[in-house]
């Protein structure tokens, strides 16, 4: 049937006619491109595409491209160069597809920089040939450049300058430029300035004098060049320098050093300017040196062999300046600048003593950095009777008792007068004694109430002669300021014997007939007032140890500060009279407490000392050896046959009660003998001793004594004091039996005991040389406890005056004086 088919038909023609009046597919695309550059940067961006797309895009912002075919766009951006920098842009291909818009974004950035050369300094005519170098060495210039140039587009990095000196007319120009590195970046600018100068010179200060590095840094400065200023620092000697200098004149600018550490220091340049011409080099020295003081000494003979020192106060520390022999003459550098005080002190070697001078009047010296050195001349003046030893006694002359002290110079021969003889007055001169600051003491011995004294004449006053007791500036230390009264347990009396003096400055008194030992502090001494009345502290009377304070004859003091001292004498038939030797140990000694009787820590029985010979009857004079290890004693003595009556002194004691005639001769007590023995010197080492239990019998180290000359010399009579020199001997004042009367030279009576004592009777034929006599002994030999004798080196005697020497002294400089070997009192 052909209905079917119809319909088939017209439903085909119905689905072809509704296909075509609908929507159809796309066909075209879009591109969008974006362009950002540097302000003053013209883009310039090629768009290319299918079917021959075509399009230059030279604005910045967004360009929108439409109704693109289909496919691939190619943007290209082209490179541009503004003021000498190189730009470029990022391109690219995009697919730009139908019914939709791509995009790009094209930025531009420097790529390159640029670098301008500039060029000054050199002369017409003079070219610069400068190259910029690439790090492989080639040049970046096609050609030497010699005027102001701009290299453009030129890649980032860095870059050499080689711009070598150039020479015209014998004169070489140099820039600092030569051998620089420039460096480029991306978008900059790099410059080279080519400064040409004169070839630079350069200089060098060389410093010294330094003692070591300073804490802080020192400026030197070069002014008036062309380059000036210019400065340098430095801490230390060495070499300064200074480069690159304009050639022309410098001026060197220097300071001295103050307060730079411990040491100022003065400076001196070789010359004040440096010539600095085209490429040489020129130097100078910077001297530094330390104030310095010159001083010249005057006062001690030029040919005396003498030991100065020379001391100086001012704003630094400075150590003393030490002079020897016959130079007098020094120099010394000192830390500060500023004004010193200058003051020194000597020691003249002597044979026996040495001299010691001082400074009176200071000199003194300014020091400043414009006046680094100075001189000054110290004057010095010898210390009154330095230099001389000293002896005193009792005497008579033409049947009248005297007293009087010679002094003997250093290496004399004789003596020569100091206090002449008393006359008629009762009281005279009995020792003579110096403290370390060179006052002198003079103890008078007196029978007449109140005379015995000790005066104190100032070491000014010693110089000047003025030694009585009422002479300004001197003090009398009465009598009763050492004695012990009867309320107190002693008897009042007053017998100055020996002096000593302690490492404080306190003085030492030995009372003999007082039986005491009293102390005058140094504040006492050295204070207001004309005279002492009171000790500041007495030894003995009631409390003490029975016999120790009996009779104190000598002291002396040993190394470790410990008082030694003689006592008593020796009575067989009596136990409380034993010759002592004593110590009180330095923590018993004090200058202060008014009284007391401290018990010795030892206490050495020496009359019957352990060792052949005659007891030690009288103990008196007393002195520490040289080496400090041993103690010498001198036996004043007594005589084995004659004697006087003493009647017992109570129990115990086994002498018989006196006969009605008390000058009979009869053995009960040793008195003065009238040369009928010599006696000794005895040496008790006292290194090795410890405290003692009570009294103990001493042993003898060694016994010495002066045999018997010819005529009247009868050796060794009555040593009373004894002293050591600077070479170690022995100095012995011996009394010599003077008081003997010296009208009745044989007849058996007519032995005195002194003033105011009765005559004895003395052995027949007994005579006397009426003379003392000042004994120096060396003390070598092999030592024994049996007596050996020893012959004096030398020995003096008071000529017509027939004195007893019952004392001798050396002024000895202070411990603290200069160098050489000090005396040992």
């Amino acid at each position: 049937m052909k209905r079917p088919t119809f319909w088939l038909f017209l439903v085909g023609l119905l689905a072809l006619v509704l296909a075509a009046c609908g929507p159809q597919a796309p066909q075209k695309g879009s591109l969008r491109i974006t362009v950002n550059a540097p302000s003053g940067v013209t883009p310039q961006v090629q768009v290319t595409g299918p079917g021959n797309f075509s399009r230059t895009i030279t604005t910045t912002g967004e360009t929108n491209l439409t109704n693109l075919d289909p496919g691939n766009y190619t943007i290209a951006v082209t490179r541009r160069l503004v003021n000498g920098i190189g730009y470029e842009g990022n391109g690219a291909t995009v697919q730009v597809q139908a019914g939709a818009t791509a995009s790009h974004t094209v930025n531009y950035q420097a790529v390159t920089g640029k670098i301008t050369v500039t060029i000054s300094g050199l002369p017409s005519g003079l070219q610069a040939g400068i190259n910029i170098k690439r790090s492989d060495g080639t040049n970046l210039n096609s050609t030497p450049i010699n005027a102001n140039t701009t290299l453009e587009d030129v890649p980032p990095g860095n870059y050499t300058v080689e711009a070598p000196p150039r020479t015209q007319n014998g004169s070489t120009y140099a820039t600092a430029a030569n051998g620089s590195t420039v460096t480029v970046s991306a978008g900059g600018t790099a410059t080279v300035n080519a400064t040409y100068t004169l070839n630079p010179g350069s200089a060098t200060i060389t410093v010294q004098g330094l003692d070591g590095p300073l804490p802080n840094p020192v400026t030197i400065t070069l002014g008036g060049g062309p380059s000036s200023p210019v400065s340098q620092t430095f801490t230390d000697n060495g070499t300064v320098s200074f480069s690159n200098l304009a050639p022309g004149t410098y001026t060197i600018s220097a300071t001295e050093i103050t307060n730079n550490g411990p040491q100022d220091y003065a400076f001196a340049l070789s010359k004040t300017t440096l010539t600095i011409a085209s490429g040489a080099s020129d130097s100078a020295i910077l001297n530094y040196s330390k104030p310095t003081i010159t001083v010249n000494v005057t006062g001690p003979a030029a040919s005396a062999d003498a030991n100065i020192v020379v001391t100086f106060s001012g704003p630094g520390s400075v150590g003393p300046v030490t002079l020897t022999g016959t130079d007098r003459t020094g120099s010394v550098s000192v830390p500060r600048f500023g004004s010193y005080d200058i003051s020194a002190t000597a020691l003249v070697n002597g044979v026996d003593v040495d001299s010691f001078y001082f400074t009176e009047n200071p000199a003194s010296a300014v020091l400043s950095p414009s006046a680094p050195s100075s001189s000054a001349s110290v004057a010095l003046t010898a210390r009154g009777e330095t230099g001389h030893i000293f002896v005193a006694g009792k005497g008579v002359l033409g049947g009248t008792g005297i007293n009087a002290a010679l002094k003997l110079a250093d290496g004399a021969s004789s003596l020569a007068p100091f206090i002449p003889p008393s006359g008629t007055t009762p009281e005279g001169i009995f020792k003579v004694a110096f403290d370390q600051d060179g006052n002198a003491y003079l103890v008078y011995q007196s029978n007449s109430p109140g005379g015995a004294r000790i005066v104190r004449v100032s070491e000014a006053n010693l110089r000047a002669g003025q030694l009585s007791d009422t002479a300004p500036g001197n003090k009398v230390i009465a009598g009763s300021a050492f004695s012990i009264s009867a309320s107190e347990g002693g008897n009042g009396e007053v017998e100055p014997t020996d002096l000593a003096f302690d490492a404080q400055g306190n003085l030492w008194i030995a009372n003999d007939n007082g039986s005491a030992i009293a102390c005058i502090s140094r504040a006492q001494l050295t204070g207001q007032g004309s005279t002492i009345t009171t000790a500041d502290q007495r030894f003995g009377g009631a409390g003490g140890p029975p016999g120790v304070y009996q009779f104190v004859r000598g002291l002396a003091f040993d190394r470790q500060g410990n008082l030694w001292f003689t006592s008593n004498d020796f009575v067989a038939a009596d136990p409380t009279r034993r010759a002592r030797l004593s110590r009180l140990s330095a923590n018993l000694l004090t200058c202060s407490g008014g009284r007391s009787a401290p018990v010795p820590d030892i206490q050495l029985d020496i009359s019957n000392a352990a060792g052949p010979g005659s007891p030690i009857i009288k103990p008196a004079g007393l002195a520490l050896s040289p080496d400090g290890n041993s103690l010498w004693v001198a036996d004043y003595g007594g005589s084995t046959t004659l004697s006087r009556c003493v009647p017992p002194s109570g129990p115990g004691d086994t002498r018989p009660s006196c006969p009605v005639d008390s000058t009979l001769v009869v053995a009960q007590e040793r008195v003065l003998d009238a040369n009928e023995e010599t006696e000794t010197l005895i040496q008790i080492d006292i290194s090795g001793l410890g405290p003692t239990s009570g009294l103990v019998t001493a042993t003898i180290a060694d016994r010495i004594t002066v045999q018997a000359g010819a005529g009247l010399d009868r050796g060794l009579q009555q040593p009373f004091h004894i002293a050591f020199d600077k070479q170690g001997r022995l100095w012995v004042a011996t009394n010599n039996n003077v008081l003997a009367d010296s009208s009745d030279t044989s007849s058996p009576c007519g032995f005195s005991l002194g003033a105011g004592e009765v005559a004895v009777c003395a052995p027949a034929g007994v005579v006397t040389d009426r003379q003392g006599r000042l004994y120096v002994l060396p003390l070598g030999g092999t030592p024994s406890s049996t007596p050996r004798g020893v012959s004096p080196v030398r020995s003096f005697s008071s000529g017509t005056l027939q004195l007893g020497f019952t004392g001798v002294a050396f002024n000895v400089p202070p411990v603290n004086a200069p160098m050489y070997v000090r005396p040992t009192q």
